[in-house]
């Protein structure tokens, strides 16, 4: 591959790839398997290739619309499937705080119960006497005690672990955005569902772009032409004469091409230029770059 095709290729390679991603995006939420979504994402893209390859406009006008819908709902979706997640962890991050108030007011539950059986038992259980007078009653109180002091193990643990894992957001006063387009919208005032459209059908369109800009941008080898050497030869007499470092010019050419009625038409004339400027010889200019006759 040429210097000269690098960049076309590569705006084919990446600018088809954009375009099945987001076709398998657009198909896959119409139901379709994501095997069989980037199946139809490859053959409309090489469609459209091809189209462009045989210059063949009256489908290339048509499946480059289709493309730039339906990579702009694949865009969406895309979105779509991003805040569908963000929302998802919001509300998975509000159960889990709901659930931290919760044991916290347990934990605090156990506490008050523990203070209040173990004040009671250290009144009851002040002496000796007073302690086998109410002992069963004292005993049933240090089970129930040491059975909360068990659970509220357990619920601080299940706290810590809560609290660690949790993201915790402070406060908010008003709703928080989800995507750009709500930071655009609040910026410039303009409704966030259309800025969304606007902005996805112009990438579209780009992506739609890149692989046909591509294709047509390549430089295809051109074929030496039958008369070429004919041609070199008059063209660089300024060579051979060492009187000049450009071609002969047109009008000389065809000056003495006609003096010896020599069969040259402008389209050989032309095919034989560009064949020369391709292989580096000449420059559009016509200053002559390589010096050799025979090269």
């Amino acid at each position: 591959m040429s210097k000269k095709n690098l960049f076309p290729v590569l705006l084919i390679i990446f600018g088809s790839f954009l375009e099945v991603y987001y076709y398998a995006f657009r198909f896959y939420n119409d139901g379709i398997p994501v095997w069989l979504s980037i199946v139809i994402g490859v053959a409309l893209t090489l469609l459209l290739a091809m189209a462009v390859n045989q210059r063949t406009w009256a489908i290339v006008v048509p499946v480059a619309i289709y493309s730039i819908m339906a990579t702009s709902a694949g865009q969406s979706f895309s979105l779509s499937e991003k805040v569908q997640a963000e929302i998802q962890e919001e509300s998975k991050n509000v159960f889990i705080l709901e659930e931290i108030e919760d044991l916290e007011s347990q934990i605090d539950w156990l506490d008050g119960e523990i203070s209040r059986l173990s004040a009671g038992v250290a009144e009851t259980a002040s002496n000796t006497q007073d302690r086998a007078w109410w002992g069963k009653y004292v005993k049933a109180d240090e089970e129930r005690i040491e059975n909360y002091r068990q659970e509220r193990r357990g619920l601080a643990e299940k706290l810590s672990t809560l609290r660690s894992g949790a993201v915790v957001h402070s406060e908010v006063k008003k709703p928080l955005r989800t995507t750009i387009y709500d930071f655009y919208s609040d910026l410039f005032a303009w409704p966030a569902d259309w800025l969304q459209f606007i902005f996805q059908t112009v990438l579209s369109g780009f992506i739609a772009l890149m692989a046909p800009l591509g294709i047509l941008a390549i430089k295809k080898p051109v074929e030496k032409p039958e008369k070429f050497d004919r041609w070199k030869n008059l063209s660089f007499v300024g060579i051979r004469t060492g009187k000049s470092d450009k071609l002969l010019s047109k009008e000389a050419f065809f000056s003495f091409i006609k003096k010896n009625k020599e069969d040259f038409t402008q389209n050989e004339y032309n095919r034989c230029l560009e064949y020369a400027i391709d292989r580096g010889l000449v420059k559009r200019s016509g200053k002559i770059i390589q010096k050799s006759i025979d090269k």
